[in-house]
């Protein structure tokens, strides 16, 4: 299977390098880095009283993908890095760490799937950009040689499960009657 990854990596970067894609992607990777841009993202939601449940909501899933990722699937699976693998010389620092799976992907489809989850009725168009948004930057992590194909693939899926079970919680625990609340049923 690697081989068969390494030649779709060499594919794309022999169609598509060229400098302004180099910069692009480099820059939108560098953005992401260390979540970064879903930090802020998250930040600025919970500050507004209208979208504060729905930030907290994805700074929780990004939280949580980042542990299970980072502190869980990453050390057991210990897969070496593309670059690595077929002496590539990268246009980004190495990334600390193995490949499987995408930590970065995972991340960005971690905050787009809650933000999609959370917002999809009210603002169908930002659910797409975000969406869009979350797939350039797992794209940009297979331009950049330094994730296989199934890193990436890997990273959007553990990110939008983890996202969906954390809405799922917070949509049940909603629909949950106020136990503190005491009907009196007598007159």
């Amino acid at each position: 299977m690697t081989a068969i990854e390494l030649n779709c990596l060499w594919a794309i970067h022999h169609a598509l390098s060229c400098p302004a894609l180099n910069t692009f992607f480099k820059g939108l990777t560098l953005l992401a880095n260390s979540g970064r841009i879903w930090i802020a993202f998250c930040l600025v939601l919970i500050l507004f009283p209208k979208t504060r449940i729905a930030g907290v909501q994805i700074a929780l899933a990004l939280v949580l993908t980042s542990i299970v990722v980072n502190l869980g699937i990453k050390p057991l699976v210990g897969r070496t890095r593309p670059y690595t693998a077929a002496h590539f010389t990268t246009i980004v620092p190495h990334p600390m760490g193995t490949s499987f799976p995408s930590g970065h992907t995972a991340a960005a489809f971690s905050t787009a799937w809650a933000f999609f989850l959370c917002f999809r009725k009210r603002h169908p168009g930002w659910c797409a950009w975000m969406l869009i948004l979350a797939g350039l930057v797992g794209f940009s992590r297979m331009y950049l040689f330094v994730h296989y194909p199934t890193d990436v693939l890997a990273g959007a899926a553990v990110g939008m499960l983890i996202a969906a079970a954390v809405c799922k919680i917070f949509s049940h625990l909603a629909d949950q009657p106020d136990a503190d609340r005491k009907i009196d049923t007598h007159p």
